[in-house]
This record gives C-alpha cells, sequence and structure tokens, in this order.
C-alpha cells in the first residue's frame, strides 16, 4: 500500500469500453489533467471492450476480433500520451482473453502479460486492485447508487470502484473511529454503440464523468458536460 501524500490529486476513471468510448472521452480527461494536474492517474477498470470474444452472441454487425483490437489499441496509445504512468485494475472485459483460456483449460503461462497485449510500456501497471494512502482501488462494485459506499463500509476504508455504468458520485460514512468515502466513478462509454445493445431497454442510463481525489477523506465526482467544448 503506498501511504506517500505526495499522490494526490488522484485522478480516477473507469469503464472507457474501447474502441466504444465517448467521443468526448479525450478531451474531457484532457480537460481534467490541464485542470488539476493529476499526480497520481488510475483506470478502474474495462478499459476496453473485447465485444467480440465475451461470452454473449456478438451483434451481426460486429467488427471482427482482429479490427476491433486495431481500433481499442488506437485509442490507448493515445491514452498513453496523455497518462504515460498509470495503474490499471483489470476488469471483466479486460480479462476476457484471460478468461477465455482458462474456460478450455489453458493456464496463464499461455497468456502474454497485460502490457503486451496493448503494447504499453511498464509504467503502466496492470493489477487486480491497489491501495493508495489507504484508499482501495477496484473495478467491480455492488450494483446501485450506494454502490462504493456499501464497498467502503464492508472493508471499512475508503473504496474507489467503476463496472456500475449508471452510477457515479460520492458518499462518506463515519463511526467513532474513522471517516471513509466511496466514490462510484461511472463510465466513459458511447451508449450509442452496438455493444451496449444490451441496455437498450434498461430505465439506468450511463453515468459519464469521472473522479478527483484530493486526500484520503476527500474525493469528488465530476460529470461530463456533453455540451461543453474542453
Amino acid at each position: 500500500m503506498m501511504k506517500n501524500k505526495d499522490i494526490y490529486p488522484i485522478l480516477a476513471y473507469s469503464d472507457t469500453h474501447f474502441p466504444f468510448h465517448h467521443p468526448k472521452t479525450f478531451d474531457f480527461l484532457r480537460h481534467l489533467k490541464d485542470i488539476y494536474k493529476p499526480k497520481t492517474v488510475v483506470c478502474c477498470g474495462d478499459i476496453i471492450d473485447n465485444h467480440q470474444i465475451s461470452f454473449f452472441k456478438p451483434e451481426p454487425t460486429a467488427y471482427s476480433s482482429v479490427v476491433e483490437r486495431k481500433k481499442a489499441l488506437k485509442s490507448i496509445h493515445l491514452l498513453l500520451e496523455m497518462f504515460p504512468e498509470q495503474y490499471i485494475t483489470l476488469g471483466n472485459h479486460s480479462r476476457l482473453p484471460e478468461r477465455k483460456l482458462k474456460e478450455i483449460g489453458i493456464g496463464p503461462e499461455y497468456l502474454k502479460s497485460y502490457n503486451e497485449i496493448f503494447e504499453v510500456p511498464e509504467s503502466w501497471k496492470f493489477v487486480m486492485s491497489v491501495e493508495l494512502d489507504g484508499i482501495f482501488f477496484n473495478h467491480k462494485l455492488p450494483s446501485g447508487p450506494s454502490g462504493a459506499l456499501n464497498a467502503a463500509i464492508r472493508k471499512r476504508q475508503s473504496f474507489v470502484g467503476g463496472h456500475t455504468h449508471s452510477s457515479g458520485g460520492v458518499h462518506y460514512h463515519s463511526n467513532s473511529s474513522s471517516q471513509i468515502f466511496g466514490l462510484n466513478l461511472g463510465c466513459l462509454i458511447d451508449e450509442k454503440k452496438y455493444a451496449f445493445n444490451y441496455a437498450r431497454e434498461a430505465l439506468n442510463r450511463p453515468t459519464i464523468g469521472a473522479g478527483l481525489i484530493l486526500g484520503a477523506n476527500e474525493a469528488y465526482f465530476i460529470p461530463m458536460d456533453a455540451k461543453k467544448c474542453y
């Protein structure tokens, strides 16, 4: 667990699902970088979608896995220019190659490292989870608007995560021994893309935004203003 207080501000975002990201993803993240000048960046999972190799039937109009990967890597390399160093917690979509191999009995020793898969340097640290100054970053959260807070209360430490596209925001909880927060990061997807057809009839819609953490007990959710020219 990193306890260096010089890690703040921390910029946290999640669920870009490249290449099916929101068209203003890069403008928004660049805006946050320029305004807040983060010292640490964390992506909380599902940086790519892997629609074609999902456990569900792909859409008939879907890109081939080769084309989808090329398009996703183009976005990843743009992100690398913006954030040459960051932590990336592994989400369920990002881990699909590993999960597919496991399903057919092939062990992880036959899988490339995630840095090799995404063609990025070791300065991108792929992890299942990471703790920074006592704040726990992970991809998957319990469902609902209070998912991050519920996870934080269970662990009794501040918790940041994504996965639940429709929830974005921060809640605090205090008891006699500590004050903690739960930060839902929302997502950065384009819900009009075919990869999200499964949610077309859902009442909940994606909450587009990212998180800013200024200290062990101070966090904010910053929604994207889709009408704003960043």
